[in-house]
């Protein structure tokens, strides 16, 4: 019963399944409507969370990328991408310290790149 894969139901449920490697775990939806808010709210903030931190990591990967060919190209980059992590920062996207660690491993690169 437990290893059989989800199969959908003839009826509407309001339990959902997730199946996760052949293994079903039925997913409870809220009861409550101060529930529903909440479940709401947080697939909002998932979202958002979400599409920040890849337009981080894409401008991560731009200045890397440029840092190679264009020294200032990608200092231009550069300061792009440490405004978007300090608002990201502010947002409570990124804790603080990976932020420091991704602009300064950053700025160590852009200041190897300009010596070339």
């Amino acid at each position: 019963d437990k290893f059989k894969k989800a199969e959908p139901l003839p009826y509407p449920s309001r339990y959902g399944t997730l199946v996760v490697l052949f293994l079903t775990y039925p997913t409870v939806m809220p009861i409550k409507p101060a529930a529903f808010k909440a479940l709401r709210q947080t697939k909002k903030r998932t979202a958002r969370n979400t599409k920040i931190r890849s337009d981080l990591e894409a401008l991560v990967r731009r200045v890397r990328k440029t840092a190679g060919s264009d020294a200032a190209k990608a200092a231009d980059w550069f300061r792009q991408t440490v405004k978007a992590i300090d608002r990201a920062v502010q947002r409570g996207v990124l804790k603080k310290n990976t932020a420091a660690r991704t602009k300064s491993r950053l700025a160590k690169l852009i200041k190897s790149a300009a010596k070339r």
